[in-house]
């Protein structure tokens, strides 16, 4: 089931605070649609008779006007306010519920308004209605009139009220069409200007980082990592407004959908054809920040590297001098512990780590005066 929830919530809402049931969806929505033809046919009659009469826009008379009184708010079919002049118009039954507008034309009426009920021959007019206008009609003499349509009068008002209906809708077609071209002309311009700019902006970075290099300055990476990325974004935009503007301009064309996708694809190629050395601009910047993002890294390993190895000489200082220190505490003489001071370049575990040669030390069996060579001594004599 097809229908618009929040009208009919508010629907609801209306008969909830009034007191009256409220009709379920399907039967609201069969009278809506019900009360949407009669208001259209109804309009029509209105804007032939108008017509007819010649109360058009252009001799000051206006439709759907807003009367508030007393009695409560009122809209007329049409109405001239500068006259206080006032129409309405009946294309079919006129039920009770006219006697609510007819109550509040009194009103109006006594405010020194004139104004004209229309109907048509041979509908049908609730009796209390009817004494309501006859009321009317002989208190308020020459202010309120009832006018009955003929039936040729009536088919002809809606005949002009079509066709008005059909020219206005036309219009307001051809304005949709005229405000659509005027926005894409907008923006077309706007988005050339966009991409006039990112061009702008990529030659004058391309001009700061030849400057530096001549001049063998730094580069400033992070400035020139935010300026990358914006002009990233900025081409990626671009990019999506062009492909937009593509498919709107070839779907207006009436080309299917498999050829719309065939042209989008070379008219997308065509594009960065164009635009190429801005997107190589762009691609030179991100090698230049990826460079200076390599250079800071080595340069940040280079001194990890040397603050490393000033911790490791700073650790060898402090063993050596608690090495002699302690050489002291044990009696041995300052004059010794000061030249084996002098003769150890390095500190002592260092020593026992590896041999002179750099590599760790070894023990060699079968060489010396053990007990197998002694055995081998003896077995000769």
């Amino acid at each position: 089931m097809a229908y618009d929830r929040d009208e009919y919530s508010r629907y609801v809402g209306g008969k909830w605070f009034e007191g009256k049931p409220a009709r379920p969806p399907e039967a609201w929505e069969r009278e809506r649609d019900k009360w949407s033809k009669s208001r259209e046919f109804g309009n029509q009659f209105r804007d032939g008779m108008c017509q007819m009469l010649g109360r058009t826009q252009e001799t000051g008379w206006t439709t759907e006007n807003y009367y508030k009184s007393e009695a409560g708010k009122r809209f007329h079919d049409a109405a001239h306010h500068v006259v206080q002049h006032a129409m309405e118009f009946k294309a079919g039954r006129v039920g009770e519920d006219a006697l609510k507008q007819l109550k509040k034309d009194a009103r109006a009426l006594r405010d020194g308004w004139t104004i004209e009920w229309f109907t048509v021959a041979g509908a049908r007019i609730d009796s209390a209605v009817v004494d309501k206008m006859r009321e009317l009609t002989q208190k308020f003499p020459g202010q309120f009139t009832v006018v009955e349509v003929t039936k040729e009068q009536f088919a002809q008002a809606i005949a002009i009220g079509k066709e008005l209906a059909k020219n206005r809708e036309a219009q307001q077609l051809q304005k949709a069409r005229e405000n659509e071209i005027a926005r894409n002309l907008e923006a077309g311009k706007q988005l050339e200007a966009e991409k006039a700019e990112l061009r702008k902006q990529v030659e004058e970075q391309a001009r700061q980082l030849q400057e530096a290099r001549e001049r063998g300055r730094g580069v400033e990476v992070e400035p020139l990592r935010a300026a990358h990325a914006k002009m990233l974004g900025d081409l990626e935009k671009i990019r999506e407004a062009e492909r937009e503007q593509a498919r709107e301009m070839l779907q207006a064309a009436g080309h299917t959908p498999q050829q719309i996708q065939a042209m989008e694809t070379v008219l997308e190629q065509g594009r960065e054809d164009q635009r190429k050395d801005v997107v190589l601009g762009i691609e030179a910047i991100a090698a230049t920040v990826e460079r200076e993002d390599q250079a800071r890294a080595a340069s940040e390993a280079a001194e990890q590297a040397r603050e490393q190895e000033r911790a490791a000489r700073e650790a060898a200082e402090k063993e050596r001098a608690e090495y002699l220190s302690r050489l002291q505490r044990q009696g041995i003489p300052g004059e010794v512990v000061k030249i084996l001071g002098l003769g150890q370049a390095e500190a002592p575990s260092a020593a026992v780590r590896r041999d002179p040669d750099g590599q760790a030390p070894r023990v060699e069996r079968g060489h010396g005066y053990g007990p197998e060579r002694s055995r081998g001594i003896n077995r000769d004599r």
